[in-house]
């Protein structure tokens, strides 16, 4: 009487349901957690929610595999395993002007950027997590009319060592495209007289007023500071242009 072979389990199908799933919710606590937008533009998201999902349903449709014969090694999955690992036992932190992998900063000439949709008719100008990018696009290229404005910004701060004076640095704030990959930096120059005191990547609000200044041979905005105070840094550090 033969005797019924017992059926063992297949690994390399159990691996990828591991890894499908473990992709999935690392993706989706992302987005609940709103840690997302430490990674990717907020417009990504949608396209992550629906990476998740996929990758749920292909790991249902994996199922059945788990009891069926495979030959197939599981030593390949691991090249797949190692980034998920990174993923989720390395906390999402933001990134600062120290992190290698940041653009440089480059202190624009005019016409370089787009047009702006900031509202500017107050007297005031408020440069925050919304309106940061088109508020340098306007003062940019419409330099002309805000010559004399008064400003308020939070950023941090940051120096070029090469192009920058004791006295100059710039509150910025890290813009992202698309992903923290092609990260930059930007922002309006400021000078202040106790600039070499603040401490690089040190979160600064700054009053002043929006003037003409030489830099480099050309002319671009400066802040002349009135007063910088440190801050805490913001919720949402991150710019996203569009």
């Amino acid at each position: 009487m033969k005797t019924a072979k017992k059926r063992g389990i297949n690994t390399n199908a159990v691996s990828k349901i591991i890894l499908l799933l473990g992709f999935a919710v690392f993706f989706l606590n992302c987005v609940i957690t709103d840690s997302v937008i430490l990674y990717v533009h907020p417009r990504i998201v949608p396209v992550m929610i629906f990476g998740a999902i996929a990758m749920i349903v292909i790991a249902a449709f994996l199922l059945p595999d788990v009891f069926r014969k495979s030959e197939k090694k599981t030593g390949s999955l691991l090249f797949f395993a190692f980034p998920l690992v990174i993923a989720v036992t390395l906390p999402a932190k933001p990134l600062d002007s120290s992190v290698g992998s940041v653009g440089s900063l480059q202190i624009l000439s005019p016409g370089t950027l787009g047009g702006g949709k900031a509202d500017m008719q107050s007297k005031l100008l408020i440069m925050d997590s919304d309106n940061f990018y088109d508020c340098i696009n306007e003062v940019y290229n419409r330099l002309e009319q805000y010559e004399g404005t008064a400003v308020e910004v939070i950023g941090f701060v940051l120096r070029d060592s090469e192009s920058f004076a004791d006295n100059e640095f710039v509150p910025a704030r890290l813009m992202m495209v698309c992903c923290t990959a092609d990260m930059q930096p930007i922002g309006l120059l400021c000078r202040y007289d106790g600039a070499s005191a603040l401490p690089s990547g040190s979160w600064v609000k700054v009053h002043g007023t929006i003037e003409k200044t030489k830099f480099e041979g050309g002319i671009i905005p400066c802040i002349f500071a009135e007063s910088v105070t440190v801050v805490m840094e913001p919720d949402r550090p991150y710019i996203y242009p569009y």
